[in-house]
């Protein structure tokens, strides 16, 4: 009888992997591993229960379930990684696979040729399951791309196989179907961007309800029960889950954050502020201004990223002006010129590499989208593309930056949270201050809106900038909060 999850699902496994070009045989082997550990790590959580709180003891379902259905919950969520990054991605290839088109190439070549392509992978994914069917399975060119179609009907790179394969089939232009697939991948990416401000709007309730309304309740059930204020900070626990839940049903977002010790080395500080006897309020300066270092090289690194990206359709069509009156992608890029701003000596730099070299560099910015079509006209720029092409190019990334434009004006009505948490919380503890007389109690009050400001920081900038850390979502409640920790309560 099969009772491991990985036969149990095997079929949905197999299925979820081989779309992501994973192996079967090794999750399988992995899950196995676990398995044998999960008896040691149950008991592990029964002893600190006892040791500490019991209701620690229930977290072992969790565990259970995880180590469990692991290869299950592994193969689904690469699955839906990488369903991300060929939706991010589908557009560039569409206008590569339609440049090339013109040149008389097909799908198999603009895939092949974008895996030279820095900061692309998709076409490194695909190239690798085609040769595989083809070699391993003997399959035929259109076989592979078949099967590969069939795997990615949900995803917008399924919509160039088809169109690839329709032409084939027919034995019409290859020209026109690719046309189409840009239109209708454009097309699906405002559906995208759409269901997810919806999703967000409905989100947003439910955050509102757990962190605003669910403590408001509580405070008021101290007139009836007993209940300790650090019970208040119970729905904190869920920060973790609404972050996870974000990223499961939000577009891949452009910025590349490059890590580094600076973001760290801050940090252990605030376990000193923590333990040294200060002023409540000297501690919520001393923490905002700890976690504003690290923050601040994120938010350098994001306003980098957004001029990088508001200047990419106006250095298309410059080198496409170029371009029409005769001159080469690498000499029309040594004439562009752009507005200054925070990323314009990045901007300068690459602009210099390419007089100097006589070729596009590599190029690694904190805008994934810039890097791509940069990476990208590097290798066109070896196979003949023409003015047109390029045109067709600074078409579709303004397309898309106008998109994402929209969607982030229509996600920033929900920065009202940010504001309305620390100041609803106050309110709520000053009409209830009678409830908690002693000092003692006070500062915690204080600690707690604190801590539901930060979480909603948190889960807010990550809604409407597609970032847990920015600056000035993460800090704006913090620095209310701990401006309304200076008034008393119950005035």
């Amino acid at each position: 009888m099969r009772w491991l999850a990985c036969e149990i699902f095997e079929e949905r496994i197999k299925k979820d992997l081989e779309y992501v070009g994973g192996d079967f045989e090794q999750v399988c082997l992995e899950y196995k591993k676990l398995i044998r550990i999960l008896p040691i790590l149950l008991v592990a959580i029964t002893i600190v229960s006892f040791l500490t709180v019991r209701l620690v003891v229930f977290s072992e379902i969790g565990v259970f379930l995880v180590v469990y259905f692991y290869p299950l919950l592994y193969s689904w969520s690469k699955k839906e990684e990488y369903k991300k990054e060929v939706n991010q991605e589908a557009p560039l290839i569409s206008i590569i696979a339609y440049v090339n088109s013109l040149i008389d190439k097909n799908v198999l070549q603009t895939i092949e040729e974008l895996l030279n392509v820095r900061g692309l992978k998709v076409p490194s994914v695909e190239y690798q399951m085609i040769k595989k069917s083809k070699e391993v399975l003997n399959e035929s060119s259109y076989k592979a791309v078949e099967r590969r179609a069939i795997l990615h009907k949900d995803d917008l790179l399924g919509k160039i196989y088809s169109k690839f394969l329709i032409a084939a089939d027919l034995g019409i232009s290859i020209k026109d179907r690719m046309r189409e697939s840009m239109r209708e991948i454009l097309q699906s990416y405002r559906e995208e961007y759409r269901n997810y401000v919806e999703r967000s709007a409905e989100l947003s309730e439910m955050i509102f309800a757990v962190y605003l309304l669910l403590p408001i309740v509580l405070v008021g059930f101290q007139f009836a029960f007993k209940i300790n204020i650090l019970q208040l900070l119970f729905p904190l626990i869920f920060t973790p889950a609404f972050i996870f839940l974000i990223s499961a049903i939000q577009p891949v977002g452009d910025y590349q954050i490059k890590a580094s010790y600076k973001y760290i080395l801050p940090l252990p500080a605030l376990i000193l502020i923590t333990l040294t006897p200060l002023n409540l309020i000297i501690k919520f300066v001393a923490i905002i201004t700890i976690l504003s270092i690290p923050l601040l090289y994120i938010y350098q690194q994001i306003l980098v990223a957004n001029y990088l990206l508001s200047q990419l359709p106006d250095i298309l069509n410059q080198v496409s002006d170029y371009m029409k009156i005769g001159y080469s992608i690498v000499t029309s890029l040594t004439k562009v010129r752009a507005k200054k701003g925070l990323g314009y000596k990045i901007l300068e730099d690459i602009i210099r590499k390419v007089s100097i070299d006589n070729e596009i560099p590599e190029v690694n910015t904190s805008s994934k989208l810039f890097n791509n079509v940069m990476n990208t006209l590097k290798i066109l720029s070896k196979s003949g593309l023409t003015s047109v092409g390029l045109e067709e190019l600074s078409d579709l990334v303004n397309d898309i930056i106008i998109m994402r434009n929209s969607m982030l004006r229509q996600l920033r009505l929900f920065d009202a949270m940010l504001f309305l948490t620390p100041i609803m919380l106050w309110l709520t503890f000053s009409m209830l201050g009678n409830v908690f007389s002693n000092s003692k109690n006070v500062e915690l009050q204080d600690l707690v809106i604190f801590f539901y400001s930060l979480a909603n920081g948190l889960i807010f900038s990550k809604i409407s900038r597609f970032v847990t850390f920015y600056l000035p979502a993460v800090i704006t409640p913090l620095v209310i909060a701990t401006i309304l920790s200076a008034f008393p309560h119950g005035i």
